[in-house]
């Protein structure tokens, strides 16, 4: 909550100026019942015109004031609201941007985009009520009290009798509420979570019929959600009658005891009216104290749930002053060196123990079974996740001492999944460099073999693509990923089964302009075609080396490498695959 707080006290000049102006309308509003008393008593009681002009004009100019007060307070008010919602939701954005892949997983992506979009909105939306209206309303029960007391303390007793009593349950109804809002909120995820499923797999939906059943599924969490609301909102509701008869039962003993006063010389006219204006005063107040619990107790459950996020604890290392810039002009080198990964959630090591040197611009295939560790291994490299154990280096240098943001601008990577964003072609090619000129771009186009194809298009590189470009083919997708790392430049190529959606000739033109790449390149791949034209090979197993080095070798060495390529043999081929050794290799 601290972050939080920090975040609201930034506006403190602002705030304070909504809050001196909203007090500056408080006290108008305590004012007029008390002119009004005057303007009867002193005034229509005996027939003084005088008397009624005077604190008139008195009651215009006051009730002018107090407008421009409510006007210039609805500005700052506005400004304190948009302004901490501002920077929530970037605070949220910039604290998940150096969340590791592990932290990512301390909330679901459909709570992170609740947090980020109806939370913040809750909490911006109470920080302007409590400017207009909510720090008001207590303070103008207090206000009416005092001057009621003022007035007739005897009265006054009636009217004090049922504070406490408001209260108490007010304070009741706000922490049963505030729990009752985070379920709500919670709910909201979930509908959320599957409302973004459903999207991004609408084709696996309906190529597996599944529609129906998705619907229903859908049903349910909104169903739950739609309770759960109508539950709190019951609650809230329920105090309205409450309040009301309490206040109504007060304001009734009132006017039946005043009248007595009046009649009996007490007290006069004036002070009844004056005193049933601060009456009617506090019921509209309490009358209206439902909808400011509810909406206090949902900002109160959002402050919560936002809370969570900024005040996580981030296992990625932060980038600070004095660490080692290591500007590459050529392809480094890169060793492990005893290096173990374990995922939080998991009871095994994802890696263990993996050493390996791959030297300055070699190309380095991955190869393993599902659940090796072979895109652990690559996301290592780029500080995606950092090592449990070990050391990694580039040109001998422990990437621990690296600025991770320099080290990042060297590397070229292409995940597992091709991941493209809503936009142009162009603006995702120059995603990652957009310092780069129109050549280079087209060059990296190119090289994946993907110009041609965005050429066809309608609008060439300034097509616009769907979301996670999913107008274009697995292929197509993949191309433009591999392009997008490309136009960097990189001194380090990371490719995790880049080419899986290629077809045979595709993958090879592809191949042959990554090995007229300047870089160190690290692959992930299934197929030996690919692999064998490699500098060497790492075998994984269980998140261990079982293996590495050329193809050569392990066919001589490697009874599960020997196993893979046996797998892979077409029909009427035979040893050595795509290699250029003289004498093919016999396996027994």
């Amino acid at each position: 909550m601290n972050k939080l707080r920090d975040t609201v006290w930034g506006y403190r000049l602002s705030i304070f100026v909504a809050v001196f102006l909203m007090l500056v309308e408080l006290a108008v509003e305590l004012a007029l019942p008390f002119i009004l008393k005057k303007i009867v008593d002193d005034g229509i009681q005996v027939s003084n015109m005088d008397a009624v002009v005077y604190w008139g004009v008195w009651m215009v100019v006051l009730s002018i004031l107090a407008f421009f007060s409510g006007v210039t307070n609805t500005f700052f008010s506005g400004r304190v609201s948009q302004g901490v919602s501002y920077d929530l939701r970037k605070a949220l954005m910039e604290k998940v941007q150096k969340f590791s892949y592990s932290d990512l997983h301390m909330f679901s992506t459909s709570s992170y985009i609740t947090r980020m979009t109806n939370d913040v909105t809750q909490i911006g939306n109470t920080l302007f009520m409590s400017l207009r209206v909510m720090l008001r309303a207590p303070l103008l029960i207090i206000g009416s009290v005092i001057m009621s007391f003022i007035i007739d303390p005897g009265l006054t007793i009636i009217l004090l009798a049922t504070v406490p009593i408001i209260i108490t349950f007010l304070i009741f109804v706000l922490r049963i509420g505030s729990k009752q809002f985070k379920q709500v909120q919670q709910r909201l995820d979930e509908v959320n979570r599957v409302i973004r499923e459903n999207l991004m797999g609408v084709r696996i939906v309906r190529a597996f019929i599944r529609a129906p059943k998705e619907e229903s599924r859908f049903g349910h969490v909104n169903s739950e959600l739609k309770d759960d609301t109508i539950r709190v909102l019951k609650l809230m509701e329920t105090m309205m009658p409450i309040l009301l008869l309490v206040m109504n039962t007060a304001i009734l003993l009132l006017l039946i005891i005043g009248r007595e006063k009046v009649l009996a010389g007490q007290t006069n006219v004036g002070d009844m009216v004056a005193l049933m204006n601060y009456a009617l005063r506090v019921s509209s107040v309490f009358s209206i104290f439902s909808f400011l619990i509810m909406a206090f107790s949902r900002a109160r459950a959002s402050a919560g749930r936002v809370a969570e996020v900024l005040d996580a604890d981030e296992k990625l290392p932060e980038l600070k002053e004095g660490r080692v810039n290591l500007r590459l002009t050529a392809p480094p080198s890169i060793q492990f060196d005893k290096v173990s990964y374990d995922y939080p959630e998991s009871s095994e090591y994802a890696l263990t123990q993996v050493s390996l040197q791959v030297r300055q611009g070699d190309k380095l295939a991955i190869m393993g079974g599902t659940g090796a560790g072979k895109s652990t291994l690559l996301q290592l490299i780029p500080g995606l996740l950092v090592p449990t154990n070990g050391e990694i280096q580039i040109n001998e240098t422990s990437i621990a001492d690296l600025s991770i943001s320099e080290l990042r601008k060297m590397i070229g990577y292409v995940p597992q999944e091709s991941f493209l964003f809503s936009g142009t072609i162009r603006e995702n090619l120059l995603w990652g460099a957009r310092e780069v000129d129109n050549q280079t771009m087209l060059e990296a186009a190119k090289a994946a073999q993907i110009h041609e194809t965005i050429e066809k298009l309608p609008n060439g590189y300034d097509t616009v693509i769907g979301q996670k470009g999913m107008s274009l083919s697995g292929g197509q997708r993949q191309r433009l990923s591999l392009a997008r790392a490309l136009v960097m430049n990189p001194k380090i190529l990371l490719l995790d089964d880049t080419t899986s959606a290629l077809d045979a000739a595709t993958e090879s033109k592809v191949w042959e302009s990554l090995e007229q790449m300047d870089s160190t390149m690290l692959l992930i791949t299934q197929k030996v075609k690919t692999a064998s034209k490699c500098d060497s090979i790492l075998l994984l197993d269980h998140g261990e080396v079982v293996a590495h080095g050329t193809h050569q070798e392990l066919l001589a060495t490697s009874t599960i490498y020997q196993a893979i390529v046996q797998s892979q043999l077409e029909e009427g081929e035979t040893w050595p695959l795509l290699t250029t050794a003289e004498q093919p290799i016999e396996l027994n």
